[in-house]
């Protein structure tokens, strides 16, 4: 049986990640700094190989440590899905970008590029040394167009600057793990119900956002907003041997929101 590590496995993305792998066989071990977050998605798991290291993730020691336990427990690492972070659950507040706290930058900086760049080089060399290897993280839309409305996405303008580099950091290190059989894709989510964003609140959202300026709070041209399954079978896919010929890829996630 394959492993992977799944940051933020105790999130509402992390979680539809962790039981979509599961359903495709893998042992999951989940890593979150919320331990009943985490217990949430092994209780979902429902008996499937899985375990569990309470930590944050920009915490590099704290890292290193758990990625050598994964290792020494299972004598592989197949596969790293970098899925920590977001704004709502990282706490930071609405803001114009002039009007916002440094700290909060630092929040996004850490959680969603430092620690995808530490997962990364920590979980790489395993990788290598196997000659084979898969890793997805977690972008968004605005990493590919930019952020949205504040009413939207707190600290857009830094949110979304995260996520751009991830999938910049993306394209470069699937040129460089390539040759080693390691294959390294993004997925850019869009609007997703979430445990901070359940569907009342999304529409909620939306009235204050049609409110603000007509037309600024469309749908999906599929009529819905992304739900966390979405996310997981798209990372399910591009783990798989379905995906071997796929590296470098940031999947667009919006449904059709961001037609190119």
């Amino acid at each position: 049986m394959k492993t992977a590590i799944v940051t933020g496995g105790g999130g509402a993305l992390g979680t539809a990640i962790c039981l979509e792998l599961a359903s495709l066989g893998w042992r999951l071990a989940i890593f979150d700094r919320v331990e009943a977050f985490a217990q949430e998605t092994i209780d979902a798991l429902n008996g499937h190989p899985a375990s569990t290291h309470i930590l944050d993730v920009a915490d590099r020691d704290a890292t290193a440590k758990a990625v050598a336990e994964v290792f020494a427990a299972n004598g592989a690492i197949d596969a790293l899905v970098n899925a920590a972070g977001g704004a709502f659950a990282l706490g930071v507040p609405p803001s114009d970008f002039i009007k916002s706290n440094p700290e909060h930058w630092n929040r996004f900086i850490d959680v969603n590029l430092y620690a995808t760049f530490s997962l990364c080089h920590l979980v790489a060399p395993y990788m290598k040394q196997a000659k084979s290897g898969g890793i997805v993280s977690i972008a968004s839309g605005a990493g590919m167009r930019g952020g949205p409305p504040k009413s939207r996405q707190a600290g857009a303008a830094v949110y979304s600057a995260s996520k751009a580099a991830v999938i910049a950091f993306t394209q470069a290190l699937a040129q460089e793990l390539g040759p080693f059989g390691i294959r390294v894709n993004a997925v850019a989510p869009g609007r997703n119900e979430s445990r901070d964003k359940p569907f009342a609140k999304m529409l909620e959202m939306l009235k204050q956002e049609e409110q603000a300026e007509a037309g600024s709070g469309r749908l999906s041209p599929l009529g819905r907003y992304g739900r966390p399954a979405d996310i997981g079978k798209a990372v399910g896919f591009l783990l798989s041997d379905k995906a071997d010929y796929i590296t470098g890829c940031c999947l667009d996630l919006t449904g059709g929101i961001r037609l190119h």
